[in-house]
């Protein structure tokens, strides 16, 4: 599942219910760490956010259950970023069994972002903190396209949703040189990495 950013844990028998399985709030304690796990990877850090004042906050959250868990299992939750607009944020996340991938469970949240009224404003671009790009991760794929590993794919999929498209190529390391930033063409999936295809940035 490109895309995805993995994480994963095992069950601990405080989190078991009378049934002797994960008592069914718990699965949204492990969204909520695979949520964590991902805006953490790509900048967004929740105690800078809560120095401001801001908040990143949950408005909605959907449980399908599929199967159980029972104390010891270990499983994977993979959660990414699957849309966004001026002020949420939309996520995916399945939860599978290891090591058979067994599906166990998928879920749909909503993050909101709030000023310190707790009203809802538009992202600030800035909260996605810069970080040095690793070049060993970036390869050049056919007829010029940019591949990246998705953790780095994700990141710049944000910032363009969030209104720092500019900023972004300003600021990139990896493109030898750019005119004014044309469109956003489109971003396909190809194995285990997300391409974003960007024509006509690159100079011959």
């Amino acid at each position: 599942m490109s895309g995805f950013h993995d994480v994963e844990l095992k069950v601990r028998d405080y989190e078991l219910d009378q049934y002797g399985v994960v008592n069914n709030a718990v699965f949204a304690s492990y969204c909520q760490h695979g949520r964590h796990e991902l805006l953490e990877r790509v900048g967004v850090r929740a105690d800078a956010v809560s120095r401001t004042g801001d908040a990143l906050a949950l408005s909605e959250l959907s449980l399908k259950f599929i199967a159980p868990l029972k104390s010891g299992d270990k499983f994977v939750v993979k959660v990414r970023v699957a849309n966004s607009s001026a002020a949420r944020l939309y996520f995916d996340h399945f939860v599978f069994k290891l090591p058979n991938l067994e599906p166990i469970l998928e879920a749909k949240a909503t993050g909101v972002w709030l000023d310190k009224n707790y009203r809802p404003v538009r992202i600030p671009p800035e909260k996605l903190r810069e970080r040095p790009r690793d070049r060993s991760s970036i390869k050049w794929g056919e007829e010029g396209d940019v591949v990246m590993d998705e953790s780095e794919l994700t990141r710049y999929m944000l910032e363009c949703a969030l209104g720092n498209f500019n900023n972004t190529l300003a600021n990139s390391e990896f493109l030898p040189s750019l005119h004014s930033p044309p469109p956003l063409i489109f971003v396909s999936v190809a194995s285990s990495y997300l391409t974003l295809k960007i024509h006509q940035f690159l100079q011959s």
